[in-house]
């Protein structure tokens, strides 16, 4: 018995090139997102190593220089930029300049941070801001000795950022709180007393500072037409815990009020100053 041949109808033909083009077109789209991802996957994890390294040496320093969290005292204070007095008495800034962040070292030339930011990545704030300054109740503050907490915020990204056009982003944020700020030195028991019935005062008073180290004082006279020349022993320094004396001998011939102003210099930036009236 001789076999039939049978031959595709118009219906089957055109389900098979149908399932044809659909496993085509499934394949070219896998073949898209191989590709895509093969670019784009690069680009975000060098955008991230950027970022990460960034954020890191802001926050904790590196070999050169310290980080935020050693900051003795902020100076000068920015949305995209921050100088400090690091611990080892360096003085310390980051800046976005040119869509990278630099770091200058007492006032050195600027380097770029990380230094292997290529030139396809860019970094800039979350909304144009990279720091965000807080006081010691968590209020926003413009003033550089009452910050106690930075939040750093940073986006970097290659082009554009759009990963439709395989290129990479990353918004990283990290908040550090200011605990080795530098603290005022203290004045403690600022007291004048005359000595005896003599034209004569002692003023004495305790030097400290919460931080230890040396401080220097200063000792001057106001309202006495002859100013601080009737002082004996009107300056000097010392580690702090120590008690000071100072002789007072006001003009001859002055009678009247007469103001002796104590000031103390950590030599950190604690500065303060406290003032005692004598009636002469």
């Amino acid at each position: 018995m001789a076999a039939r041949n049978k031959a595709f109808t118009i219906i089957e033909l055109i389900v098979v090139i149908t399932i044809i083009s659909i496993i085509a077109l499934a394949s070219s789209g896998i073949i898209i997102l191989f590709m895509q991802n093969a670019i784009y996957l690069p680009s975000q994890v060098n955008v991230q190593q950027v970022a990460d390294e960034a954020i890191d040496i802001i926050i904790e320093g590196d070999g050169n220089a310290n980080g935020l969290r050693f900051a003795l005292r902020v100076t000068e204070l920015g949305g995209n930029r921050v100088n400090f007095i690091s611990a080892n008495g360096d003085a310390i800034r980051f800046e976005i300049v040119n869509g990278v962040i630099v770091r200058s070292i007492n006032q050195a030339a600027e380097e770029v941070i990380p230094y292997h930011t290529t030139g396809d990545i860019t970094i800039s704030g979350k909304g144009g801001v990279l720091f965000r300054y807080f006081d010691a109740n968590e209020n926003s503050t413009t003033i550089p000795s009452a910050v106690r907490r930075i939040q750093v915020d940073l986006l970097a990204q290659s082009g554009a950022g759009n990963i439709s056009n395989w290129e990479g982003s990353i918004t990283l944020g990290s908040s550090i709180k200011l605990y080795n700020l530098n603290q005022n030195p203290v004045i403690v028991n600022l007291r004048a007393t005359r000595i005896l019935w003599f034209r004569l005062w002692l003023v004495s008073f305790w030097v400290n500072d919460p931080d230890g180290g040396e401080v220097t004082w200063s000792a001057t006279v106001t309202d006495d037409p002859g100013g601080s020349s009737g002082l004996t022993n009107s300056s000097g320094s010392g580690e702090a815990g120590y008690f000071v004396f100072v002789l007072y001998m006001p003009s001859s011939g002055y009678n009247g009020a007469a103001t002796i102003t104590i000031n103390l210099d950590d030599g950190d930036g604690g500065v303060i100053s406290d003032s005692i009236d004598i009636d002469v």
